[in-house]
This record gives C-alpha cells, structure tokens and sequence, in this order.
C-alpha cells in the first residue's frame, strides 16, 4: 500500500530495499540477496507514509524516518508516533518516538545538507489543542458502521472536547524533538479564510446547476451531524 524505499543501509554500493508494511513492520532487505538485514515493528498501528531516508547521525549509512498511527484502524486513529531508524541496524536513534495525539496520513521528506549527519527531516503532525486528559472521554462506535462513516469522525472534539490543527516540523541531529516549527495552521487561520473562498459557496452553486445532488449532499450533512 505505501511504496518502498531504495537506499543502501549495509554499504555495499547495492541499493537495498526498505518496505513499510501497511500492518505495523519495517522491513529492511539486501538489494543483492533479498536477505533481510532488519525489521522493526509497531504493534497496533497503521501506515500510509512511505520512508524518509537521510544522514541523521554520523555514520555513513542513511537512517530512516517512519511515521504510524494507532487505533482500532483505518480510517479510525487516536495517536500517531513519528521516530527514526538507525539505518544499518533499524534501532531507534531518538530517545522515545515524538507522539501526537491525531497524526497526520503523509510522507515525511528529507532536505540533503553536503556535510554527514546534518540532513533535515521534514514532516508533518496532527494535533488536537489545548488537551486536557482529565476530559478524555473513550470513543464508542459501531465496528460495522462504514468507513466512510469513521472517516469524518472529528477525533479531538469526540474524544477532548476540542479543536484540530496540523504543524509542519523540521528536525536535524542537533536539534530537540519535535524540532523547528515551519508552519502551524493556527497561525494562518485569519489569513487563510481571508484569501479563499468558502466551499460552502461552491457547494450551493454546484447543487442549484445539479439539482439531482441535492439527495446526496444532505444525506452526507446528516453523517456529520451525526459525527459530531
């Protein structure tokens, strides 16, 4: 489901292949062999992100920046862990996995510095503001309901009564987990919402030019009603 990852981690000037199995295991083999050198697992998680491959420490073998998510799955996530792999032996190089409290569905990326160890991860996180844990409240729902049901579930106003924003990181060696702040939704909310359009306005137009949707779009309003 997520694309594998060519890098060579046993330096032997063979890419070998990195592979994030949907269903929680990292899975690293020889490009020459198909031996495998490694795996790390994450139990009860979920990826859709392929690998980030760069310099982080200062061997001259790339690592590895992998993100999860957690939950009773897709498309249902309470939390979400982002860490990195030493990449000659898929051991944890940071201390404990960065936590989030939504997670975001995205591949990290990497911006390449020319000195080792020096490189840059980018990614993304989800976040639900302001969590108090003294108001979480456990989140019930129908195993047979629809994914497309669960897909439009608002995880932080079910379970802390809150609100959701999305931050983009970058994180090198010598920086602290999570890392440098790029970007932070709540920041640029005024500016946002000033410079687009409401979909709200799209939506009407489009539904007066096809009436024949009508029925369709209010059955999707009393789904997230019901969501929320």
């Amino acid at each position: 489901m997520t694309p594998p990852v060519l890098v060579d981690v046993n330096n032997d000037d063979i890419e070998d292949i990195i592979i994030p199995l949907y269903n929680s295991t990292l899975f690293a083999f020889d490009g020459k062999t198909f031996r495998q050198l490694w795996n790390r697992t994450f139990p009860s998680s979920e990826t859709y992100s392929s690998p980030a491959v760069g310099y982080f420490n200062d061997d001259d073998i790339p690592d590895i920046m992998v993100h999860y998510q957690t939950g009773p799955g897709y498309p249902l996530y309470y939390s979400a862990q982002t860490t990195i792999l030493n990449g000659l032996t898929g051991e944890p190089i940071l201390d404990k996995s960065i936590e989030q409290t939504v997670g975001a569905q995205s591949s990290p990326l990497t911006i390449s510095f020319k000195q080792r160890g020096h490189d840059m991860f980018i990614y993304w996180m989800g976040e639900c503001d302001a969590v108090d844990s003294s108001k979480e409240r456990k989140i019930d729902y129908d195993k047979n309901a629809p994914s497309v049901l669960l897909s439009k579930a608002d995880i932080c106003k079910l379970r802390y009564q809150t609100t959701s924003f999305t931050a983009l990181h970058g994180l090198t060696q010598s920086m602290k987990p999570p890392g440098i702040l790029i970007y932070n939704s709540n920041h640029y909310v005024a500016l946002e919402r000033s410079t687009t359009t409401p979909s709200s306005i799209d939506v009407e137009n489009f539904l007066q030019q096809y009436p024949d949707y009508v029925s369709i779009y209010k059955s999707w309003q009393r789904l997230d009603n019901y969501m929320q």
